[in-house]
């Protein structure tokens, strides 16, 4: 802990602080909800429970973890304000869960563009769906391992020096009492990141090139080929967008603790506007994930507009249902309405019996005979 008699202790939240905090909240909120809706319409539908399906609800659920984290993590930004005590349970469980969270969605997202490699480029679609216990040991078990370590050797905490030498609010991660904090960061969190920008860019080129060569090439497809061929194409519709989406929201994180917590002579304040960008692109990756999901799916879409038109439909019909009910209450309607047309040009091409007409609410007292003149009189009722 440093000596904080040196330094001013009147340090406020400023608009900057008070815009990421809000930014991070919203974006959590809808990501949470876009990983809700995924989760929820795979257990719903059994028709489209696919392997593929299943490595996206399970990022998604890794997602969730993420968007936790955040929540707790701008809380103690805002609770760095006041110089808490470096052992609270709050910051070490914010601090351990943003480990967990971020890890498992970085090996997620390695798993997922491994399993694409193995079904559209070797072509393993069978070894790929055997393997996925593997999937689950590795992502869930390797981020509990590296959050167990952390939370040994006691390095989670505040780093007040940032508030106290650059007046800038952080969240609880790693403490300043730890001397050499660069190799934690990167152990628990950042270190991981980067690795999977890297694999994951390399089996990504790897990936479009074999689906632009497959592309060109005419097939004639009998038997198990086409089997293999439907859950290749499956795989790579669902799963292809997810590391592209996974290096695009969480790169600006990365460019921000590079610039911040890497150069000696760093200055926090001078990147506020990459922390505000950083703060919609961490918590983003649910939503993104929700809206390729939706839209992509010629399946979801089906089943999202049946549900609409439904949701429509029964607006409108309770639309209606009020507006008779308020005319029926409130407009004056005379007993009897008498309605007077001239000769017709022609015969009248709808029956007389009344069979084809709309009688409700109404009852209908039809002509008995043709008036002289050319008119006819028809009266209706209340």
């Amino acid at each position: 802990m440093p000596n904080t008699s040196v330094y001013p202790l009147t340090v406020n939240m400023t608009a900057v602080d008070a815009a990421f905090v809000l930014v991070s909240n919203t974006a959590s909120f809808a990501s949470c909800l876009g990983c809700i809706v995924i989760i929820t319409i795979y257990y719903a539908y059994k028709e489209i429970r696919t392997t593929s399906r299943l490595l996206l609800v399970l990022i998604s659920l890794s997602n969730l973890f993420v968007c936790f984290s955040t929540l707790l993590q701008t809380g103690t930004y805002i609770n760095n304000l006041m110089f808490p005590k470096q052992t609270s349970y709050f910051c070490r469980g914010s601090a351990a869960l943003l480990v967990f969270s971020q890890t498992s969605s970085a090996l997620w997202t390695v798993a997922i563009t491994f399993y694409l490699l193995l079904c559209v480029s070797c072509r393993r679609v069978t070894l790929a769906n055997r393997i996925l216990f593997l999937f689950h040991i590795v992502c869930w078990g390797v981020p509990v391992l590296l959050t167990s370590a952390g939370e040994i050797s006691g390095v989670y905490g505040y780093d007040i020096t940032d508030i106290l030498r650059y007046k800038h609010p952080t969240p609880c991660w790693l403490s300043d009492r730890v001397k050499n904090p660069l190799p934690w960061y990167l152990m628990t969190v950042e270190g991981w990141i980067m690795a999977t920008f890297v694999a994951v860019s390399l089996m990504y080129l790897i990936l479009t090139w074999t689906v632009v060569r497959q592309r060109n090439k005419g097939k004639v497809l009998a038997g198990d080929d086409v089997i293999q061929e439907l859950a290749i194409q499956t795989a790579n519709e669902q799963l292809r967008f997810i590391p592209a989406i996974y290096v695009c929201t969480r790169i600006w994180g990365t460019a921000y603790f590079l610039f911040t917590r890497y150069p000696e002579d760093r200055h926090l304040r001078a990147f506020d506007w990459l922390m505000i960008i950083k703060a919609i692109g961490d918590n983003s990756q649910g939503l993104a994930n929700a809206i390729f999901f939706c839209l992509a799916t010629k399946q979801i879409r089906k089943i999202m507009s049946k549900k609409l038109g439904c949701v429509v439909s029964c607006l409108c019909g309770w639309c209606r249902k009020h507006r008779l009910a308020a005319q029926d209450r409130w407009m004056k309607v005379p007993s009897i309405v008498r309605i007077r047309r001239g000769k017709l040009a022609q015969k009248r091409p709808k029956n007389l019996d009344g069979s084809d007409l709309d009688l409700t609410g109404i009852s209908l007292d039809l002509p008995t005979m043709i008036l002289e003149g050319g008119e006819e009189e028809v009266i209706f009722e209340k």
